[in-house]
């Protein structure tokens, strides 16, 4: 399915015109259609119903072995400004279940449907690392707030995430749980003032920098050639960078950088993939 059809149905789904989702969908068909006709009647159902998708992916993936929550990219992105045009998360678009489950968690969202966040959350196991947000971003102070309260609760929960919703953490009056850790990333909207007002905010490890790089060395980590392209746009004299080595929790022994405090004020570098 295109981009243009996908969007399409996420608009319809937003304003409430199920009737034209389904027919989108029913003559797309295959997984398409098997997938999205789930979604749509949990949508009538007006989400009372058993969520069609893990609203909290508890096992992660092969390349994050922690619990993660997403959203939909640009939807729920209020801060974002040219990292929609390299953006990786449309890449999970491909895959029908990936993208309705984005949808999913971006209409309990905007439907108000927090409680049904929570109880995923709550079935986090003890002890468990968790990406607030693979994909898409905190749409509103509301939402941050929530998030922030389910981790005060839940202080044996270890998360961490990216965002460039500056206003919002800038705005949040309350207290920051020492659970959460933040990265904040280029290609925003905002301007460097902004940017230094977000690095001084407890929460913040530091920054996890895109790096524009030969789109063929894109995704090869581990290659002399990557690393060398990575290291040759930054450079940096003086300054300590850490290469992430594209899949989560290996690029330490003991943690993962992106969140751990240890790891303060040093940029994290990836190439735009």
């Amino acid at each position: 399915m295109n981009r243009e059809t996908q969007v399409r149905i996420i608009d319809l789904l937003i304003d409430g015109n199920t009737d034209k989702a389904t027919a989108i969908l029913r003559n797309a068909g295959g997984h398409w259609w098997k997938f999205g006709s789930r979604l749509i009647d949990y949508i009538e159902a007006d989400y009372t119903t058993s969520p069609p998708f893990a609203v909290i992916n508890s096992i992660g993936n092969i390349k994050l072995p922690f619990a993660e929550f997403s959203t939909l990219p640009g939807y729920t992105c209020p801060g974002a400004g040219d990292c929609l045009e390299y953006c990786y998360s449309y890449k999970a678009w491909r895959y029908p279940a990936a993208f309705f489950r984005q949808v999913q968690n971006s209409l309990l969202i905007l439907a108000g449907k927090y409680d049904v966040l929570r109880e995923s959350f709550d079935t986090i196991k003890p002890g468990a690392h968790l990406r607030l947000y693979v994909n898409g971003d905190v749409d509103s102070l509301a939402t941050l707030e929530f998030w922030f309260n389910c981790l005060e609760s839940r202080p044996d929960v270890q998360a961490y995430g990216y965002s460039k919703s500056w206003d919002i953490f800038l705005s949040y009056k309350g207290k920051f749980p020492k659970n959460y850790v933040l990265n904040i990333s280029n290609g925003s909207i905002y301007d460097d003032a902004k940017r230094m007002d977000m690095l001084e905010l407890p929460c913040t490890r530091g920054e996890f920098l895109g790096v524009p790089i030969d789109h063929k060395l894109a995704g090869k980590y581990g290659t002399k050639e990557y690393k060398q392209a990575v290291g040759t746009v930054w450079s940096k004299p003086g300054e300590k960078s850490f290469l992430c080595p594209g899949r989560c929790g290996t690029c330490t022994k003991s943690t993962h950088a992106c969140g751990d405090h240890r790891f303060d004020d040093i940029p994290i570098l990836i190439g735009i993939h």
